[in-house]
């Protein structure tokens, strides 16, 4: 079902937008505390971009200038100036980063791993073949380089 809604969203406008919006919502939950939006955001989403790249960060600008006279103190000018063609990059930088997350997690899915891509002992064998079967069909021009690789970042190296 997830395939086939990124599918449509190449061509539909709308359900681009809805899934975009899901994305960000998904990962503002887990960048954000719940119920927080302001300016406090650009405080902590520099500190994500290692994980969810610099787009969120970036879509908080262009959020920030759209509501400027929410944020500023006694009338201050917005010293963000995003043009049309600017967010027009940064929405198709979100769209892209969008499904690439979306097929990134559709992988941790089917292979059972977490986000730094453990798999219980028990399951290593079975997980590292289904790794191995994905990778061979993924299309890194759309969904970006294979997610696991071998000598990668690992949150338990030091």
């Amino acid at each position: 079902m997830v395939y086939e809604l990124i599918e449509t969203a190449k061509t539909d406008p709308d359900t681009r937008s809805l899934v975009l919006n899901l994305v960000r919502k998904i990962l503002e939950k887990k960048a954000i505390y719940g119920g927080e939006r302001t300016i406090r955001p650009l405080f902590r989403l520099p500190l994500r971009t290692w994980n969810y790249s610099v787009h969120l960060l970036l879509q908080q600008l262009v959020w920030m200038q759209d509501h400027w006279h929410e944020c500023a103190a006694d009338g201050a000018p917005c010293p963000l100036n995003f043009n049309e063609e600017e967010r027009e990059l940064i929405d198709q930088g979100a769209w892209q980063f969008a499904r690439r997350m979306t097929y990134r997690w559709m992988l941790e899915s089917a292979v059972g791993a977490g986000n730094d891509g453990r798999v219980p002992t028990d399951q290593y064998a079975e997980a590292r073949m289904l790794c191995d079967a994905f990778a061979q069909e993924w299309n890194t021009d759309e969904w970006g380089p294979f997610p696991f690789q071998d000598g990668g970042r690992s949150a338990m190296n030091s």
